[in-house]
């Protein structure tokens, strides 16, 4: 049987542990390259008062689902509320979820996703977790779920 809160917890200390990295080695990678999937109250604060330029370039476009896609290294842009590597709305309570999480997903209540397109991931960073969260009884998934 697995802990959902203890496992959340443990996924928040493997973020804790690789945010210097986030900052002086990879440089916010998830926050330059890829994109986020966003409600239109987090395409507001994302946005950083850009919003109409940012849709104009198609930077936030609307997702088929009626919310936003943030598409972060389309013409070189990266999120808007990224400042000198480091998230401008971090400690924002509305901070959108995928940020918040990046990169363990929990989904279910059995697994585990991480994204493979973190730095910290591919330099196996966070496994000391990882193997905690699968003894717990979380199965981990690299990529992303399919919908």
């Amino acid at each position: 049987m697995v802990n959902d809160t203890e496992a959340r917890k443990l996924a928040d200390e493997a973020r804790d542990s690789i945010s210097e990295y986030c900052f002086s080695e990879c440089k916010a990678y998830c926050c330059r390259k890829g994109f986020l999937l966003l409600s239109d109250e987090e395409a507001h604060l994302i946005s950083n008062s850009r919003r109409a330029e940012l849709e104009a370039k198609k930077v936030i476009d609307k997702w088929e689902d009626g919310g936003f896609v943030l598409r972060m290294g389309f013409e070189g842009q990266s999120c808007p509320s990224l400042l000198d590597n480091k998230c401008a709305i971090h400690k924002h309570p509305q901070r959108p979820k995928g940020c918040k999480e990046f990169p363990l997903f929990f989904w279910s209540n059995d697994t585990v996703f991480v994204s493979k397109t973190c730095p910290a991931v591919r330099e196996n960073m966070l496994y000391p977790y990882l193997a905690r969260l699968k003894k717990m009884g979380y199965k981990i998934v690299y990529g992303a779920p399919k919908y």
